[in-house]
């Protein structure tokens, strides 16, 4: 049943509607990711089977299921643009600018992220560039290395800062994650490209970082300061979000 895949679209007009109207409106995409959704989780009867290795790869094969991520993925990069162009018009004052960031944050992290999470994980090179530039909105393009060689190897042991330890708190945790993650990308890639006796300037976590420089500047220049602070910010609680789903669920 590919019809509950498409409420991340109702999330994403719902934050586009916020971004428009302002004010109360602001309130809609919350209420709807955290309370409505939650809610018909416990009316619903839920399912205690995963779909099966042939069921996921039977997915895969129709083109219904990617056409889906597709238009998923292009309604996040126009709202983001959107998010980008409304902070500049300064049509959003006071608590509805914050307001407006922190929906933006919603969607950077449940959506922006998330799905670049799914789209890493496939070996197609059209999936992992779409990844990647999710992960550009986001500023956490490092994750796409560190999660996929770091963490699924490491998870819940000493070595993969994105595993909490018993009575953490999630406050820790968020420095212990990023930073930790951050830095064991550089090792990975710095590994990486020391066996694959390769030039330095391969390295992807320069290129990711030269990107996100850019990205950010380029906001600047085109769209001023308050555009780029409503950016920066709302990457980082998207990033925090991520970070304290890693945290409950690790």
């Amino acid at each position: 049943m590919i019809a509950p895949y498409f409420l991340v679209l109702f999330l994403i007009g719902l934050a586009n509607w916020g971004f428009e109207a302002g004010g109360l409106a602001l309130l809609a995409a919350p209420l709807f990711a955290f309370g409505l959704v939650p809610a018909a989780e416990l009316c619903l009867s839920p399912k205690h089977k995963n779909p099966s290795e042939e069921e996921a790869q039977d997915r895969l094969s129709q083109k219904r299921y990617p056409a889906v991520v597709s238009l998923v993925v292009t309604a996040y990069l126009v709202t983001w643009v959107g998010f980008l162009i409304q902070m500049e018009s300064g049509g959003l004052q006071g608590a509805s600018y914050w307001g407006a960031i922190g929906v933006m944050g919603l969607i950077c992290g449940g959506v922006g992220i998330n799905i670049a999470h799914e789209l890493g994980h496939r070996r197609s090179r059209t999936a992992q560039t779409a990844s990647k530039t999710l992960l550009a909105t986001c500023l956490y393009m490092h994750f796409f290395i560190e999660h996929n060689r770091g963490h699924h190897r490491n998870v819940a042991t000493d070595n993969d800062p994105a595993s909490s330890v018993k009575g953490q708190w999630v406050y820790h945790f968020w420095f212990q994650s990023v930073f930790g993650s951050w830095k064991s990308a550089w090792e990975l890639e710095n590994t990486r490209i020391e066996k694959k006796n390769l030039a330095w300037w391969k390295n992807e976590m320069i290129h990711f970082t030269l990107i996100q420089i850019a990205l950010v500047g380029s906001n600047y220049l085109a769209f001023g300061l308050v555009s780029m602070i409503g950016f920066c910010v709302a990457a980082m609680l998207g990033i925090l979000l991520l970070e304290t789903i890693n945290y409950i669920e690790h």
